[in-house]
């Protein structure tokens, strides 16, 4: 599970940092690392249930999905 998290944690930090806007500080960003944490937990178990990376993929597109859809963020002028 820690090797898990350092993975996903380099993958966000090395190649989407390039890409994602710096967020503004909330209220809510200190929940952040926690939520995210235990997302990629989540992930975990989803796969080792499920023995498949689909239903990790669907869910991770959905996480996405709503965080480009609600701040109407594109990738698209960074390609």
């Amino acid at each position: 599970m820690l090797l898990l998290l350092v993975l996903a944690g380099l993958i966000h930090a090395l190649f989407w940092a390039k890409f994602l806007p710096i967020a503004e500080p909330t209220e809510l960003t200190r929940f952040s690392i926690p939520l995210n944490l235990g997302l990629t937990g989540a992930y975990y178990w989803l796969y080792r249930r499920s023995g498949s990376m689909w239903p990790v993929f669907v869910v991770h597109f959905l996480v996405d999905a709503q965080l480009v859809w609600i701040p109407q963020y594109s990738i698209l002028p960074d390609i």
